[in-house]
Order: C-alpha cells, then structure tokens, then sequence
C-alpha cells in the first residue's frame, strides 16, 4: 500500500509539472503590453489593482496599424444553446469599429453610468491577473486554456499588437425600438403633480414593461434601474414621452436615468440610459 501512494504521488507531481511547462512564461515586454490594456479598459476607477506606473492609453495603440485583426465571440441563445460569431477588421477601421457595435459592447465601452456589462473584456479587466496561455493568448484568471474569453496578441515590427480578441454574451431580450425624434419636449414641462390626469399614459398599459423588454428611450439603449419607488411631488419635471408613456427627469435635460410612471399616484420607474461606445448623455 506504501508502495503504492508513493507511486501516486509522484504521478500527481509529474501531472503538477507538466501543467506548469505547458503554461509559457511571457515576454516582459507582452507582459507590460497585456496589463497596460487591461488598464486601459479598466480605467481609472480600478487603478488601486494596477501599477501606479500605468498611463491609460488609448484602446486605438494597442491594435495593428496594418492587416486584419479579428474577434470571435460565444452566444449564448435563450435555450442554452451557443454558437460562435466572427467578425474581421481591419485596421485602418479599429477606430470607427471600437465605436460601434458589435465590439463596443464586447469591450465594455458602452457600459453607462454603472460600470461595464458583465461578460465584457471592461468587467474582466478589473482583475489584472490574466494567465497567458497558448499561441500567446491571455484568459482571465481562473479560466481554463479554451476560455471563449481571451486576447491574444501578434508581433508588428518590434511592437506587440492585438491580433484577436474573444467574448462571450447572453443573447439580449427582445429590443423594442421607437422612433427617437419624437422624444423631447420642445420646452420641458412643469413639475409632476398627483395624481396625473387620466391623459397621461402609464407603463401598467405597455407590453413591454410588463415584458421586461430593453428599449430605445431618446435613442438610448435603456434598462431598468432598481423596482418602482414613490416620487414625491416636484420630485421630477416632464422632458418628452415615449411610446405615449410621459418620461420625466430630475432635471430639464436628458441625464443618465429617466422616470416613467407607473401608475397615476406617484410610482415610478427608473430606467438607466446606457451610452452606446463611451457616450454621455
């Protein structure tokens, strides 16, 4: 039986070692290069996990200035299922793609007031403890060698450069769109009052509240912000209306959340605005 465990052991350690030869050490100049996009995608808020040697640099230095670089990203469908989506760019269009979708979304650019979405390269990179795994490919931390997650890199000249970049994303809900010039008021309106008249239109009547549906308020991609909460009167001024639903502001112009009622008493949802590629509203 010694005998035995002895032998187990070492099978174990031998297994231990080969892990650690099939995980390469990086280049220290890649090592730098990988942890400085990081932070570049982190930002500032997320500076304590950096270096304090770190200078955010724009997204744009970090991609070739020549070919094509690419990336691949797993969906999740709403019956479980997955499949992969490719795109291809090149880089005499990183610029204007990082402002669109779909890869302002996958690296997390249009996260809104409350941080970048969850599955994005944005929310990952608030670790900066990635692994490199193969053909000088970052995961996050804690993910295996086939993670749908990851960014590797390419040599151009003597810079190192991304070559592809990899997501993964839940399939949204269903996006009710609505056509956004009708939206504002020309002059905002006057404080709210209760109860609102039985003119006012409420969300108790939309499909798409009760439904949960993302929608287009303004032209801003919005989602839910919280439950309904009370608003006392004066809380809020009208700005414009959506659907036929009034949308009221804290303030007369668009800000980062929007109320709409609920009912004609004073509940209220709030609705965040989500800036599409780093946008204010």
């Amino acid at each position: 039986m010694g005998l035995a465990l002895a032998s187990a052991l070492m099978a174990n350690a031998a297994g231990a070692q080969r892990e650690r030869s099939d995980t390469p050490q990086p280049p220290r100049a890649l090592e730098r290069r990988m942890r400085a996009f990081l932070y570049a995608l982190a930002g500032p808020s997320e500076s304590e996990a950096y270096d304090s040697t770190f200078e955010a640099e724009p997204l744009t230095q970090f991609f070739p200035q020549h070919g094509d670089w690419s990336l691949i990203e797993r969906v999740t469908t709403h019956g479980g299922s997955t499949r992969l989506r490719r795109w291809v760019f090149s880089a005499r269009d990183t610029e204007a793609a990082i402002r669109r979708e779909p890869l302002c979304s996958a690296l997390g650019m249009g996260g809104g007031e409350f941080g970048a979405a969850q599955g994005s390269l944005a929310a990952y990179a608030e670790d900066p403890h990635w692994r490199l795994t193969r053909s000088y490919r970052y995961v996050p931390l804690g993910r295996g060698s086939e993670s749908p997650v990851y960014v590797e890199w390419g040599r151009e000249g003597s810079r190192w450069v991304i070559s592809a970049l990899g997501g993964e994303h839940e399939e949204a809900r269903r996006l009710v769109g609505h056509e956004p010039g009708a939206f504002l008021d020309q002059v905002p309106g006057r404080r709210v009052e209760f109860p609102l008249p039985d003119s006012v239109q409420v969300l108790a009547q939309r499909s798409w509240f009760l439904n949960d549906d993302w929608v287009r308020i303004g032209g801003w991609l919005t989602m839910r912000y919280g439950q309904p909460r009370q608003l006392s009167a004066g809380d809020v001024l009208r700005i414009g209306q959506f659907d036929g639903v009034a949308v009221y502001s804290e303030r007369p112009t668009l800000r980062e959340v929007v109320y709409l009622p609920v009912d004609r008493t004073g509940t209220f949802q709030a609705y965040e605005l989500l800036a599409p590629c780093g946008l204010e509203p």
